[in-house]
């Protein structure tokens, strides 16, 4: 079976390529310029998390801290609604929704980017 990958591995790359050339802008052709996003911060067992809607439908669910390692929960509501907004900005300004370490950081939503 690796034999088969190999001799047809350019093949597999142009697959995908054009799988996500195609993709990648039906994710996001609901993101006209009349989008309404909104956030939701939710209650978990133990800590919460936050969802991110845009157009009333679930775009992002997300249950552990983002950009750090591990599966960490937010401590506080506000945390969480603090990295929801941070998300919703950067959609807002046609930004990838990702979150690095050092904006938790900064934004005082951890200490330091090895939490677990």
């Amino acid at each position: 079976m690796t034999n088969l990958f190999r001799k047809y591995k350019l093949h597999y790359l142009i697959v995908l390529a054009v799988v996500m050339v195609y993709f990648i802008p039906l994710l996001f052709a609901e993101f006209t310029s009349d989008a309404k996003f909104s956030s939701q911060v939710f209650t978990m067992d133990k800590g919460y998390g936050y969802e991110i809607m845009v157009n009333g439908k679930v775009f992002i669910h997300q249950e552990y801290i983002p950009g750090i390692k591990g599966y960490n929960l937010f401590e506080s509501k506000d945390k969480a609604q603090i990295v929801a907004d941070m998300v919703v900005n950067k959609l807002l300004h046609d930004e990838s929704p990702t979150v690095s370490g050092e904006e938790l950081i900064k934004a005082g939503v951890i200490q330091h980017e090895t939490v677990n």
